[in-house]
Formats: structure tokens, C-alpha cells, sequence
């Protein structure tokens, strides 16, 4: 676990880099209590797709429409399976993770990056045009 923490709190600790997904700041909030040993993490670039959502007029705020579910849903048109047995999972504390949950991984990580591409192309309805 410690190259774990040691990994994660490099590339957190990077400025360059863009994180996003839903709830990302949930995400970041639950890295620093799981892992207190990383010691102070800066304030790390985020960007949340259910708000870039909102912001482009896809989705209203509500129950169960800024989740990455969704978002794949509207903005990809496509069904992104959320199977309970890795969605709410202990397999993520697992050391070995199963063949069965890298692959939802995968599939979370690939819909993040085609929404973010997508939303690029798009326009955001808060910003000023001129």
C-alpha cells in the first residue's frame, strides 16, 4: 500500500494535470481521509463532468443525474453497467484486484475521458460569449 500512497500523492501532487469524473471532489475528499499518511495534498486541479453537464444544458440537477451512469447515458448514448458486486464494493482494498473489477475500471475510466472530449466540442451555457 505504500508505493500505493507514494504513486498517488506524485501524481496529485502534479499541476499539470486535469483530474475529472463525477463527484470528483467527493473522490479527492475521501483519498485524504483514507490515506492521512500522504500528509497535506495540494489543491489538486478538478474538474466535475456532472456540473460541466449541467453547464452545457445536458442534465438538470437532481437524484441520479450527475452520476457517470447517466452522463454516458446523455452525453454518449450509451449504457455504461454499473454491477453492484464492484460499484459498492471491499474488492478496491483488495492488493489483487479481480479480472472482473479492472475491467469495470476500465470501462469508468474510458467513458470519463470520451465525455470529456465530447464536452470539449461543446459550449458552456455560464460563460460569456464575448
Amino acid at each position: 500500500a505504500t508505493s500505493i500512497v507514494r504513486l498517488v500523492k506524485t501524481l496529485l501532487d502534479r499541476s499539470d494535470f486535469l483530474f475529472y469524473g463525477c463527484n470528483i471532489s467527493g473522490d479527492m475528499t475521501e483519498i485524504r481521509k483514507s490515506y492521512p499518511s500522504m500528509g497535506d495534498l495540494p489543491e489538486t486541479k478538478v474538474a466535475d463532468l456532472g456540473t460541466m453537464a449541467v453547464n452545457r444544458g445536458l442534465v438538470k440537477r437532481g437524484p441520479g443525474q450527475l452520476t457517470l451512469e447517466n452522463l454516458t447515458r446523455v452525453v454518449l448514448g450509451k449504457v455504461l453497467p454499473k454491477p453492484p458486486e464492484y460499484r459498492v464494493s471491499t474488492v478496491w482494498d483488495d492488493n489483487n484486484l479481480p479480472d472482473g473489477a479492472k475491467a469495470y475500471a476500465g470501462k469508468d475510466v474510458e467513458a470519463g475521458v470520451q465525455i470529456m472530449k465530447t464536452f470539449a466540442t461543446m459550449q458552456d451555457l455560464t460563460k460569456r460569449l464575448f
